[in-house]
């Protein structure tokens, strides 16, 4: 994938610092128009395969110091997503309010609470984007997809190992607390009949 070498390298990590190999400078850092020009996809397309891969917009400098980040895009690999989101459904248990099923919060709780754990309030503000929408200052939350990539997640730190399934589901619900345990279902990591048993004794 195009966007793997500018890929996020986790919480606490300069976002750009992800490959040992290359300098810092040598990263490229693509834009929408750019990934427009050499992805052969319909605008609609583009934008459902980005989000399929938690690829986020960034509209601030923070996250190279004093390199301009406008416009460019930067992958979440879902493995790194985990404590990130871990820490989001926490924020959220605290600041939300659900109705109807809908759960929303202020935003700017959320992004002073992931700033805390190092989190430029650019690349928070993408991120609650990502996994829900915000309108004026009030974030609505896809919890079922938020739930969703940690459990993705979980089972990329696996990569190969076998593991029980109710242990791997403990964890899961551990991970993402009380309150969302109940949306953890094993269909949502659509994992195929084969690769499930290969996975989960």
């Amino acid at each position: 994938m195009v966007l793997r070498e500018s890929a996020w390298g986790g919480l606490g990590s300069d976002a750009g610092n992800t490959s040992k190999k290359r300098k810092r400078g040598d990263i490229r850092k693509w834009t929408r128009a750019q990934l427009e020009s050499v992805v052969q996809a319909s605008e609609g397309e583009l934008e459902r395969g980005l989000r399929e891969r938690n690829v986020v917009e960034i509209d601030g400098m923070s996250l190279f110091a004093s390199e301009l980040m406008i416009g460019r895009m930067l992958l979440l690999p879902v493995k790194k997503l985990v404590p990130l989101l871990n820490l989001a459904l926490t924020l959220l248990t605290i600041h939300s309010s659900t109705t109807k099923g809908v759960t929303t919060s202020p935003v700017e709780p959320m992004l002073d609470g992931l700033a805390e754990h190092d989190l430029p309030k650019d690349l928070g503000r993408a991120v609650l984007d990502l996994f829900g929408s915000i309108t004026e200052d009030v974030w609505e939350a896809d919890t079922t997809r938020m739930v969703t990539e940690v459990g993705k997640g979980l089972l990329e730190e696996l990569r190969g190992e076998s593991q029980e399934s109710n242990l791997f589901m403990y964890k899961w619900r551990e991970t993402v607390g009380e309150q969302w345990s109940e949306i953890c279902n094993f269909k949502l990591l659509e994992v195929g009949y084969s690769e499930f048993c290969q996975i989960f004794s």
